[in-house]
């Protein structure tokens, strides 16, 4: 039993081969459930940005909000990529899945990590 405790008296925790990776690889998942759920938690009833590929111009991506149903706000460029961002508003809950299915990437939360994914003006 002496075997087993440590040199505070405490005892010992075993340790297994794989070192520190299981906590590494749960510490990695948990940030990506979080970049994901401040990325593209919209509401619906909150303007959002609506991302297009690059392939789409800004006026081509105006009229895509205007014919899904959106008001739109301003338009954006991305700072990760040069596509083009329109932030629209829509107090209907159909506006999101048209604006997809008219062209858009994806609608994101235009504020998610502090409004970064939104080029500054130079």
């Amino acid at each position: 039993m002496a075997e087993n405790l440590g040199r505070s008296g405490a005892p010992r925790v075993a340790t297994g081969r794989l070192g520190p990776w299981p906590s590494l690889v749960l510490s990695a998942l948990a940030l990506l459930a979080i970049a994901f759920l401040d990325l593209f938690q919209v509401s619906p009833d909150r303007p959002a940005a609506v991302v297009f590929p690059a392939s789409v111009s800004a006026d081509d991506a105006l009229r895509i909000v205007v014919a899904a149903g959106g008001l739109p706000i301003r338009p954006e460029r991305s700072a990760i990529f040069d596509q083009t961002i329109w932030v629209a508003a829509s107090d209907d809950p159909g506006f999101f899945r048209r604006v997809r299915q008219l062209g858009a990437w994806f609608v994101v939360n235009p504020s998610a990590f502090g409004g970064c994914l939104i080029a500054r003006p130079r």
